[in-house]
């Protein structure tokens, strides 16, 4: 009976851990409440983007990043390996970044896209 207990509180307990959590999915429901908006509106609300690009058929790409290098959102992993009987240990980091493009057209947000592990 204790047993049983132990895992009913323990599932509750990483059931509320996760709900914190935003997916993927949120993410990309986030970004698409920009689209429509304006490039007036993206800024304001952003700041001035780390990348502009105009195409020749002015089409604009504003491009943001994130990354563990930047001091408002420094995230690193780090996995550790230890060895008792060799006395041995290896760590290895793996920065995180996102880079998130907004594609304007007519002064409208018509597309967002994303790549990176850091966005959500």
């Amino acid at each position: 009976m204790q047993n049983y207990i132990v895992l009913i509180l323990f599932s509750l307990t990483s059931l509320i851990g996760l709900s914190g959590c935003q997916s993927e999915q949120d993410y990309r429901k986030e970004l698409r409440t920009w689209l429509g908006k304006t490039e007036a509106e993206l800024i304001a609300a952003r700041g001035v983007p780390d990348q502009a690009f105009v195409s020749g058929d002015n089409i604009r790409y504003l491009t943001y990043h994130s990354s563990s290098l930047n001091k408002s959102s420094p995230r690193v992993v780090c996995n550790s390996t230890t060895s008792v009987t060799g006395f041995s240990a290896t760590t290895s980091c793996q920065q995180l970044y996102c880079k998130e493009t907004f594609v304007l057209e007519k002064n409208s947000v018509r597309r967002v896209e994303f790549e990176g592990k850091n966005c959500w």
